[in-house]
């Protein structure tokens, strides 16, 4: 577990605990657990430049000669594209209501994204900020 990890799970339980949530052991046998999950998805994609002809065959014009001071084609290129997402899901899961090893319900779920989520020095503020947007999670007590 990081260090990352660690704030986290301390900043979503002091918030929780400020509503009125207490944390108990598993064999205490919870009516709520939270799930939190740090999520990395990194894709790449090509992209193809066929050049001056762009790719159709048989086509031909003046400009395969040359014109003067210019060169007559440009050769064709490939460009690599990358694409990080980087986020934070929080969800609270009913596990009162649920019947033994079946799918749980999910009560609450909050979001965290953007580029600076996995930033440690922003997790304190964006865990106020998703309980904040949520007033009404309290207990009944």
């Amino acid at each position: 577990m990081t260090t990352y990890d660690q704030q986290l799970i301390a900043s979503v339980k002091s918030q929780l605990e400020a509503r009125g949530y207490v944390a108990v052991s598993k064999e205490s046998k919870p009516d709520l657990a939270v799930n939190l999950s740090r999520i990395d998805n990194t894709s790449y994609s090509a992209a193809w430049t066929p050049g001056y002809w762009s790719g159709w065959a048989g086509y031909w014009d003046a400009g395969y000669w040359g014109y003067p001071g210019y060169g007559y084609y440009w050769p064709s290129y490939y460009t690599v594209f990358r694409n990080q997402e980087r986020s934070v899901s929080i969800d609270m899961l009913d596990l009162k209501n649920g019947t033994g090893k079946e799918q749980l319900t999910a009560v609450w779920n909050a979001m965290l994204r953007g580029s600076g989520v996995w930033n440690s020095n922003n997790i304190n503020s964006m865990v106020k900020a998703v309980f904040d947007q949520s007033a009404y999670l309290q207990t009944n007590n």
